[in-house]
């Protein structure tokens, strides 16, 4: 019976041996090297004499392969949500832009009329209206300057200033 088990030890130290072997990964050197114009080479030959031998780090285990990735993925879900956020941002801001233009342009046409309005009642000519029946109404002097002063307060309100 004990010489029956003695076969079984050099088999298992053999196997042990291999296992072993198999688990050494071959890392093949690194070479590097600067070219003329300074640029940085690498290779797994030397190119000439001036090439150094790059010492490698050694391989990462899976399971910190794993982590890179979730730490990776993590960073990638922050960023996503940081441009969709600067992105929200940029179009509120957009939008806000709009609206002040919008309202500057029709506060600068409704300044416009008002200007030429003012110029059209002061030149002393007969004014009207047309009512709700699509009737002339001429305006008294004192509508006509009640109307005067009214643009005039609107143009100071509202219309920028002229330097």
């Amino acid at each position: 019976m004990i010489s029956s088990k003695r076969p079984l030890i050099p088999k298992l130290i053999a196997a042990l041996l291999l296992a072993n072997l198999a688990s050494f990964q071959c890392i093949a050197e690194v070479y590097k090297w600067v070219d003329e114009n300074g640029k940085i080479h690498f290779s797994d030959k030397p190119f000439d004499e001036k090439s150094k031998a790059v010492k490698m780090k050694r391989q990462p285990t899976p399971e910190e392969i794993q982590q890179a990735k979730q730490r990776a993925a993590r960073v990638i879900q922050h960023q996503r949500k940081v441009s969709e956020i600067t992105s929200e941002e940029a179009q509120q801001e957009q939008q806000a832009r709009m609206k002040r233009e919008k309202k500057s342009a029709i506060l600068n046409k409704e300044c416009k009329m008002a200007q030429t309005e003012i110029i059209q009642l002061g030149r002393g000519y007969r004014s009207y209206t047309v009512n709700d029946k699509g009737e002339k109404y001429f305006l008294s002097d004192q509508e006509k300057n009640d109307m005067i002063a009214k643009m005039k307060e609107l143009v100071k309100q509202h219309c920028p200033k002229e330097d």
